[in-house]
C-alpha cells in the first residue's frame, strides 16, 4: 500500500529532535499583510507585491516602498487614508490636519482586503502611489522583516527619467537588512 504524500498547500513541515514531523506554530495575534503598491499615472503600470507585518509603522512602510521601487530615501512623503486623514513624516507634524506617521501602525488604517491608502513621495510630491491590502495572513516564522514577492516593470529614475532594472533578488537582499 502506497502512502499518499501531504498536499502542497499544507504548512511547511520540519522535524523534532527524534525525527517526527511537526508543523511550525503560528504566533497568536500576529499577522502579515500582502500589499500591492502601484505607481499611479505611469504606463505601463509599475507595481510591487510586498509582504509586511500588519503592525508596521507608516514611517517604516515608507522605507520599504522606497527600497522596492528603487527610489532614494526621500524625506518628503505622506499617506492619505480613505477618511482623507494625512499622515506625514515628522517634518510636517506641526501643520494643521496632519498626523505623524511615526507611531501609526498600518493595521489601524487598513483592515480588510481591498482597503487602500494613497502614498506620495518626492521633493515636490511628484510620485503618486496606491497601496492596496490584498490579503491578511498569519505569521508562521519571522514577523520583523518585509519581503518583495513580485513586481512588474522597472522603476523610473528621478534624475534621468529613464527606467532602471527591477531585480527581485537585489530588492529582497536590501529588505533583509531592514528591521521593520
Amino acid at each position: 500500500m502506497a502512502i499518499a504524500s501531504p498536499p502542497l498547500c499544507e504548512s511547511r513541515r520540519t522535524t523534532d529532535c527524534i525525527g517526527r514531523p511537526h508543523r511550525e506554530r503560528v504566533s497568536p495575534g500576529k499577522r502579515n499583510f500582502i500589499l500591492k503598491v502601484t505607481m499611479d499615472l505611469v504606463h505601463p503600470p509599475i507595481w510591487r507585491r510586498i509582504l509586511v507585518p500588519a503592525d508596521i509603522k507608516l514611517s517604516r512602510l515608507h522605507t520599504v516602498i522606497q527600497i522596492v521601487t528603487g527610489a532614494t530615501d526621500s524625506i518628503q512623503h505622506f499617506f492619505i487614508d480613505s477618511q482623507r486623514t494625512i499622515y506625514a513624516n515628522p517634518a510636517w507634524e506641526d501643520l494643521p490636519k496632519i498626523k505623524s506617521g511615526r507611531d501609526v501602525g498600518l493595521a489601524t488604517i487598513l483592515s480588510r482586503p481591498g482597503d487602500r491608502l494613497a502614498y506620495y513621495c518626492g521633493d515636490d510630491d511628484e510620485w503618486e502611489h496606491t497601496v492596496e491590502l490584498l490579503k491578511i495572513t498569519e505569521v508562521v516564522s519571522r514577523s520583523d522583516r518585509a519581503a518583495c514577492l513580485a513586481g512588474d516593470q522597472a522603476c523610473l529614475r528621478r534624475d534621468a527619467r529613464h527606467r532602471g532594472k527591477f531585480l527581485l533578488s537585489a530588492v529582497n537582499r536590501a529588505l533583509q537588512r531592514l528591521r521593520v
